[in-house]
């Protein structure tokens, strides 16, 4: 945890990392940080990118360029229009048919859109 920290990784993100792979995690983020955009829900490729130049990975690891073709994609039906999210994005979206405008006064989002 103290590695990742210290190396711009957030306490969410960290805890999410050790939990996946134990006392491997510092191995595992030193040699191929691509790794947690395959292995841990809601890190992305962009976020192990930033892991990567925080540890040292060259940019032009092999790890990198395998990593960038992957993101995995979901298309979600919203009435009849598709919308494509980033696999990484996931955790963003809330199924809410019947949310009132009070619950969100609770800064539970961070973002209320409200049709009139």
């Amino acid at each position: 945890m103290i590695f990742l920290s210290g190396h711009g990784v957030s306490t969410t993100y960290a805890v999410k990392i050790y939990k996946q792979y134990g006392d491997s995690a510092i191995a595992t983020v030193t040699t191929n940080p691509y790794q947690l955009a395959i292995d841990i829900f809601g890190i992305g490729f962009l976020t192990a990118d930033k892991i990567a130049v925080n540890v040292g990975v060259s940019p032009w690891s092999k790890f990198r360029y395998r990593a960038g073709y992957m993101e995995k994609e979901v298309t979600i039906d919203f009435d009849g229009r598709d919308v494509v999210y980033d696999y990484a994005d996931l955790n963003e979206i809330t199924l809410a048919w019947a949310t009132s405008i009070h619950k969100s006064q609770g800064s539970e989002y961070p973002v209320v859109i409200l049709p009139l």
